[in-house]
């Protein structure tokens, strides 16, 4: 993930911002469970099961040398999720 991929996050993350604040407090609920149900089916779908993925991610978190991040994201050449 590049500098530039993080601007374009904070941007979108920005413009959207008025937009939620204006949503009813129900539809974010189901907007959020949506999200949160698409995102398991993902982890489901790549990592084989959730705890597999916490395995595969504290893995990678571990191997960091001195000061780091890991990262979870979506892979846009294999439309699957990665860990970075």
């Amino acid at each position: 993930m590049t500098t530039q991929d993080l601007d374009a996050i904070a941007a979108r993350a920005a413009e959207v911002a008025p937009l939620w604040a204006a949503t009813p407090p129900r539809e974010r609920a189901e907007a959020l469970v949506a999200a949160a149900d698409a995102l398991l089916a993902a982890i489901d779908r790549d990592f084989g099961s959730l705890a597999a993925f916490k395995t595969k991610f504290a893995a990678a978190g571990a191997a960091v040398q001195g000061s780091g991040w890991v990262w979870l994201v979506l892979d846009k050449a294999s439309s699957r999720l990665a860990i970075t």
